[in-house]
């Protein structure tokens, strides 16, 4: 009985650390470099832009006959 609950303890602890380290790869893995963060930034901002409507402005008296 001795020799199961130290067996159960080992297997327990085994499966402690393995959380640990995917944890830790999971978390190297959302780590980006500072040109990748600027990619990333840029790519927001002209996604942001491409959603901004673009009009088109008018200037006075456009359309009017200049004769008049």
């Amino acid at each position: 009985e001795t020799t199961d609950a130290a067996d159960q303890t080992e297997t327990e602890a085994a499966a402690g650390a393995s959380k640990g380290w995917a944890e830790q790869v999971d978390e190297a893995e959302k780590q980006m470099t500072l040109d990748e963060y600027k990619k990333q930034l840029e790519a927001k901002k002209q996604a942001q832009h491409d959603k901004v409507p673009q009009f088109n402005r008018r200037t006075a008296n456009e359309g009017e006959d200049p004769k008049n």
